[in-house]
């Protein structure tokens, strides 16, 4: 149970890094992305 929540932890932590890093950098590139795929 650990095991997958520290997995899970991980997996949200990469999410959330990657989509930083994407919007500081590249707001425009990530805002077309976001209206072209929206969740």
């Amino acid at each position: 149970m650990l095991e997958f929540f520290g997995s899970f932890i991980n997996f949200v932590g990469r999410i959330v890094t990657d989509f930083g890093v994407s919007f500081f950098h590249e707001p425009g590139a990530f805002f077309e992305k976001a209206i072209e795929a929206p969740f």
